[in-house]
């Protein structure tokens, strides 16, 4: 059985770029993957293909002028039923309001000279349409010859085709096709962003600020940016923000404990140290996460303001992770995404809409929320609050291959901006 990229037909000028990887897995049969970095796979069909490079990265670019279907077939594939994933950039040069101007999908089960097969196919622009209706065609099945999408539209309105968020003119998109062993398919187009990342902690930089004012009579103000608690140094829980309570137990002039409970359960731990001259304070930090996981750091903090003791403003000059840290983003209501950390078991749940939508989870603060938006295709913009007040702002940015992801966090009050960047597991 031959797998094939299709260039829909009925158009003036369309072309299409299937960046360098593609993948078949087979439900009884070792996965193929195949490199397309160049065209001596592809056996083509009323299309033009040639190598590229394409955003950094190898690339077969697909050109069809004419008013044919086009097609490049790729040789050596054995698939019947499982899974096709392959990654597709399509810009349409036809201009807006042409009938039929162009669209890209993955043909299967295809006889070698694509006299018969099955497609999935994309129609960018109508995903973008301010017609319902038209959005509603956004992602085609057909079963050619025989059952084309007029004949499936009116027999059998709405079952062979959907919406799906879709970006017009821009790279990046992956598709993945599921077959079942009794004849059922579905399709999805795959959000870039979904998937499993993992922090990688040489290439992030985490900046943190805290004020520790003295009231006086052991007595202190701290201030960590979620809002003032005072606390007295004598090792007793009392009570801090968000439903927490805080102590300080001073274990020796250089040394301070720092304990965060809730519900009479130890959030985190944090082991503040001098250096003698005063200008340092180094913290050993360890969070205690839901599914009874640590999350371990070590700080080092500059003073940045006058003050004795702990007594003062820090800012911190190096960070080291010692835990793994992992979270998941997965499809939500249409083109929403979740972000969901499992350790924490906290998730933000959003579309991208401009409205906030509360975050969930045990340790979240009350009146959390979020939202957002799409820039484009690669990067989203977030805002965190917390009971109206802005906390943090956040970019969010996919590399061009899409395995690496950078999220920028701006919190309030704070100069320098902390740094994540994550690697696609």
């Amino acid at each position: 059985m031959s797998r094939v990229t299709r260039l829909g037909g009925r158009t003036l000028e369309v072309f299409a770029i299937l960046l360098a990887w593609a993948s078949f897995g087979q439900a009884t049969s070792n996965a193929q993957t195949f490199a397309l970095s160049d065209t001596q796979a592809l056996v083509l069909l009323n299309v033009k293909a040639d190598a590229v490079e394409y955003k950094g990265r190898k690339a077969v670019r697909l050109t069809n002028d004419t008013q044919k279907d086009g097609f490049a077939l790729l040789r050596g594939t054995d698939f019947q039923d499982g899974t096709i994933e392959g990654d597709i950039a399509l810009k349409i040069t036809t201009p807006p309001g042409v009938r039929m101007p162009g669209f890209v999908g993955i043909a299967f089960r295809a006889r070698p000279d694509a006299s018969r097969y099955e497609l999935f196919y994309l129609r960018p622009r109508n995903s973008r349409s301010d017609d319902q209706a038209m959005r509603n065609h956004s992602v085609q099945y057909t079963s050619e010859p025989d059952f084309g999408w007029y004949k499936l539209r009116q027999k059998w309105p709405w079952v062979y085709e959907a919406y799906a968020n879709l970006q017009t003119d821009s790279a990046g998109g992956r598709m993945k096709v599921e077959g079942l062993a009794d004849g059922r398919w579905t399709a999805t187009r795959v959000d870039p962003f979904v998937g499993k990342w993992k922090l990688n902690p040489f290439k992030s930089k985490l900046t943190d600020r805290m004020k520790v004012e003295s009231l006086g009579a052991n007595r202190y103000a701290l201030d960590f940016g979620g809002g003032v608690e005072t606390v007295v140094a004598d090792g007793t829980d009392q009570s801090g923000n968000s439903g927490t309570t805080v102590s300080i137990t001073v274990e020796g002039p250089d040394t301070w404990k720092v304990v965060r409970k809730k519900g009479g359960r130890t959030l985190l731990t944090g082991i503040w140290k001098l250096s003698r001259d005063g200008k340092t304070l180094s913290d050993t930090f360890r969070a205690n996460q839901p599914d009874g996981s640590t999350l371990s750091l070590d700080y080092v903090y500059e003073r940045t303001s006058a003050g004795s003791g702990f007594a003062g403003t820090w800012e911190s000059t190096s960070e080291k992770v010692n835990s793994v840290f992992e979270f998941q983003i997965q499809p939500y209501q249409g083109d929403g995404l979740s972000f969901i950390t499992p350790a924490e078991h906290e998730t933000q749940n959003m579309r991208f809409d401009g409205k906030d939508y509360p975050d969930a989870g045990p340790d979240v603060s009350p009146g959390s929320a979020s939202s957002g938006r799409r820039v484009n295709e690669r990067t989203l913009e977030m805002t965190d609050t917390i009971k109206g007040k802005v906390m943090d702002t956040r970019q969010i940015k996919l590399s061009t291959d899409l395995k690496t992801l950078t999220m920028t966090v701006h919190p309030v009050g704070q100069s320098k901006p902390n740094m994540l960047v994550f690697d696609r597991e």
